[in-house]
């Protein structure tokens, strides 16, 4: 088996300025003019103004919250940050290793974000985007808890699909969800980095009895180095659908180290993990599903695959399974490489540039996946990201070329 200290990079705390230069901030303008946001909202999305929330965005929230979404905020004079802390319990449910990761994080949070579901609260439409709460996710060590009680139901997203320019060279944020007995969730979680930060996301999760949860974690441009760590528990008849995507990009590094473990009866996960890798990037996926005693009749699968568009870039994936009970179902499908030639070759008869197939082949991995599960604002968003990337970068259909 893998041994996670010597695939998931040590994190460091480097002290110091980052490097934000004046072609990094161009380049993001770029970015925004390209995906169609409001120059007004600039300055607010890169984090060079995080106090000032365009108005559309505060009200966005302030509906939300008077349909009943409950919001508190971490560094609010008004919020105790003790008991703060005690509602965020989740990482208490793993070992050992993450209570530490947990203490040495909260000891350095400059802020966090707590959101409730209450009880048999459903608002299922596509208005939960909260960018209003992205000021809170600027600083280096922001803490977001998710919670949704017993019977509720709704989708949520946050984050911002451009890079944030956070005034530390490094980021580690940690990031709770406990979905309750019988409730259902959909959350889509987005980061973007600038090429200087070393980032870290720890994400743990926890299912009740019945509960469901859809998880999309999308890195649209990852840092210089970027860790994703994912651990999840599920109970009796509960269910997980969880989504991962990360663009690598110039020399950037990416790992994802996910785990799931069934818990109890008739519990189901599917992993699905993209990675699309260009110019010198390397990109590395470690998934591992447990199902322990007492879990029969539970399913899982891995899908992964990924799409390698230079010559320079890696990729690396490795599934693994561990069961101690013996009536459950557990399989995976992978596929890494580049554009098969075939297919390349009757794209360019018809007339597609190169730039067009590799543009359509990864839309195609991605779509299968990401257009259901996540908001379509956001899978749009996604996909004239993707257009972007494709059009500042050297692309290669490597197998044509070989």
């Amino acid at each position: 088996m893998l041994e996670k200290n010597r695939f998931f990079p040590e994190f460091n705390y480097n002290e110091g300025m980052p490097p934000v230069t004046p072609e990094i901030k161009e380049e993001i303008k770029k970015l925004l003019r390209h995906l169609n946001i409001p120059e007004d909202e600039w300055n607010f999305v890169m984090g060079l103004e995080m106090e000032k929330v365009p108005e559309k965005y505060a009200i966005m929230q302030e509906n939300l919250e008077k349909r009943g979404l409950k919001i508190e905020y971490l560094n609010d004079p008004s919020t105790d940050k003790k008991l703060f802390l005690k509602k965020a319990g989740v990482f208490s449910l793993f070992k050992e290793e993450d209570d530490a990761q947990l203490k040495k994080h909260i000891k350095k949070s400059y802020g966090g974000i707590y959101i409730r579901f209450p009880q048999d609260l459903r608002i299922q439409d596509e208005s939960l985007y909260l960018p209003s709460l992205l000021k809170f996710s600027y600083v280096p060590f922001p803490h977001t808890y998710i919670e949704f009680q017993e019977n509720s139901e709704g989708n949520i997203a946050l984050g911002s699909p451009a890079p944030r320019l956070i005034n530390s060279p490094y980021y580690f944020s940690t990031v709770e969800i406990i979905v309750k007995e019988g409730a259902k969730a959909n959350i889509s979680l987005i980061h973007s980095f600038p090429p200087y930060l070393d980032a870290r996301i720890f994400t743990r999760i926890f299912l009740g009895e019945g509960a469901s949860l859809t998880l999309s974690l999308l890195n649209f441009k990852n840092g210089k180095i970027t860790g994703r760590d994912v651990k999840a528990i599920l109970n009796k008849d509960s269910s997980l659908n969880l989504n991962t995507l990360s663009f690598g990009v110039e020399d950037g590094k990416y790992y994802e180290w996910i785990e799931v473990e069934h818990r109890g009866e008739n519990s189901i996960s599917l992993v699905n993990t993209r990675q699309v890798s260009m110019d010198t990037s390397s990109s590395n996926s470690f998934v591992k599903i447990k199902a322990i005693s007492g879990s029969k009749g539970s399913k899982a699968h891995i899908d992964s695959k990924g799409v390698v568009l230079s010559h320079d870039a890696e990729q690396f994936s490795l599934p693994a399974f561990e069961t101690t009970e013996n009536l459950v179902q557990m399989s995976h499908s992978a596929y890494i490489g580049q554009i098969e030639e075939k297919v390349a070759t009757y794209l360019a008869s018809r007339g597609l540039s190169d730039r067009d197939i590799v543009y359509l082949m990864v839309k195609s991995y991605l779509e299968e996946v990401l257009s259901s599960t996540i908001p379509e604002r956001f899978y749009e968003v996604m996909l004239k990201f993707l257009e972007y990337l494709l059009n500042t970068r050297n692309i290669e259909i490597v197998q044509r070329r070989m």
